[in-house]
């Protein structure tokens, strides 16, 4: 059995690392816009773009008009990212408590990723599932948590820039494509505890394809999308805790994007309910915990859903956990 294991644990760690990789260096081929290709190709000015003696002397001299020049050259020099209000450095009156927030959700979900590989559970498809999830999404934490702190001038470095683009490829990929297989969990668990409609290896079957689908369909979007770009936080209210983060986001965000996580809390909001009037209430509260969670979470301003959302997610991994360190 040990050695089975040991087998499965090597086999599905290829998986990972190939996903985390193909993740990484396979980019979007959405085609980068004018102001884009502009701004990074006049990050680093030529001899021949240096003012000359006479412009020069025109500001003394009384220059208005080439002075609104001198700025926008100035201003060109920075990289082209949709976050147009925020200060590029990291500055004695930064706050970072929302990036330790972040690095902390990230810590709780290593905790958890370790409970799992070292719990007594089976190591089923939906346990594996859960486990690699729960790397995904705590991997997605520490991104966004380092990101202020040890990039904070991604906004004018390139080499910055470059670097946390590349790093948050893996966040979208692998999120995206291992949630859905939580739904085998759930499938797990229900069976566990007597649902009928959830007997049968068919129904597990039929939700493998299912996840693999989505996260194929989802997948295929991206990488024809234009792909993805430091957020935007000008509209967000002057005293938001997100203005003090600094992470990537999608250029253009799809529904599709977030129906896996829907379904996926419906999904264990019904098997809690269907499990409640049993002999396992216990694992039904924290069914319908880990469901109504993300429901909550998800239900508030998006300034706001960048926390809750983010913390309705650990929340929801460690409930079907316990629910299934109950029954399974």
């Amino acid at each position: 059995m040990k050695g089975m294991k040991k087998i499965v644990n090597a086999i599905t760690c290829a998986l990972l690392f190939k996903s985390v990789y193909v993740a990484a260096f396979v980019t979007p081929h959405g085609r980068p816009s004018a102001q884009t290709v502009a701004t990074i190709n006049n990050s680093k000015p030529s001899l021949s773009s240096l003012p000359g003696p006479e412009s020069m002397l025109k500001p003394i001299l009384g220059g208005e008009a080439n002075v609104e020049n001198n700025l926008v050259s100035r201003q060109k020099t920075k990289l082209y990212v949709n976050k147009s209000e925020q200060s590029p450095t990291l500055g004695a009156g930064d706050n970072l408590l929302p990036s330790i927030f972040f690095l902390l959700s990230a810590g709780s979900l290593g905790k958890l990723a370790f409970d799992i590989y070292n719990s007594s559970l089976p190591m089923t498809i939906g346990i594996w599932s859960l486990f690699f999830t729960t790397i995904a999404v705590g991997y997605d934490n520490f991104i966004i948590g380092l990101g202020k702190p040890f990039f904070s001038d991604a906004e004018t470095n390139k080499k910055q820039f470059d670097l946390l683009k590349v790093l948050s490829y893996p966040r979208f990929t692998a999120h995206a494509v291992l949630v859905p297989f939580l739904y085998t969990t759930g499938a797990e668990i229900g069976r566990a505890v007597g649902i009928s409609w959830l007997e049968g290896d068919f129904i597990q079957t039929l939700l493998i394809v299912a996840a693999a689908a989505l996260g194929i369909i989802s997948r295929v979007r991206f990488v024809n999308s234009p792909g993805i770009e430091i957020a935007d936080t000008s509209d967000s209210p002057a005293d938001a805790l997100e203005n003090d983060l600094l992470w990537f986001t999608y250029k253009e965000p799809e529904f599709l994007y977030i129906v896996p996580s829907i379904i996926l809390s419906l999904f264990n909001l019904g098997i809690g309910v269907a499990a409640f009037g049993g002999e396992f209430r216990g694992v039904a509260i924290w069914m319908i915990i880990s469901g109504v969670s993300v429901l909550y979470g998800n239900a508030k301003p998006s300034y706001v859903t960048r926390f809750t959302g983010n913390l309705a997610e650990v929340v929801m991994l460690w409930a079907i956990y316990e629910a299934a360190s109950l029954v399974l």
